[in-house]
């Protein structure tokens, strides 16, 4: 019947380079009559977790694989999580801008007149609400919706 024998190390000191897993008798000449092999599993204790640092063959094992397969639902939850946020963040920004046009809409449309198609889809492109401000706080100093744009258009960096 096979046997696998492995060597857990629990601690950093007791660790060394001549633990290799496979360990060799040699005669007093030097030639090797017998050999052993063993797996290594430095499993180091710290702060009162254990922490594996190397396992031949682990990802067999149904330790390893709870282990993973816990970490991966962790780590899709950790990206919803953040993807949410994201969205949450885009969601935010773009409802932002729209508040920032429609108010532009409204007080240009008591101020200056009701904008007709061609200005509220020049309106629709711009998707800076800094810029759609700017714009708001430029209706007081102009008649019409074309100079408001006009003023805006000469303002902006190219």
């Amino acid at each position: 019947m096979p046997v696998r024998t492995a060597l857990v190390l629990l601690r950093p000191e007791v660790d060394g380079p001549e633990l290799t897993g496979r360990p060799e008798l040699r005669l007093p000449e030097g030639d090797i009559y017998d050999w052993f092999r063993f797996d290594m599993v430095r499993m180091m204790i710290e702060g009162g977790s254990a922490m594996i640092l190397g396992i031949r063959g682990i990802e067999e094992s149904s330790v390893y694989q709870s282990i993973f397969a816990k970490g991966r639902v962790e780590g899709e939850a950790k990206g919803r999580v953040e993807e949410e946020a994201k969205g949450r963040v885009k969601g935010e920004a773009k409802g932002r801008v729209e508040e920032a046009r429609q108010a532009l809409l409204h007080v240009g449309s008591k101020r200056l007149d009701q904008p007709d198609e061609h200005l509220q889809k020049r309106l629709e492109v711009i998707d800076d609400v800094d810029r759609l401000n700017a714009l708001l706080e430029g209706i007081l100093g102009v008649s019409t919706w074309d100079k408001l744009l006009a003023a805006a258009d000469r303002d902006q960096p190219a």
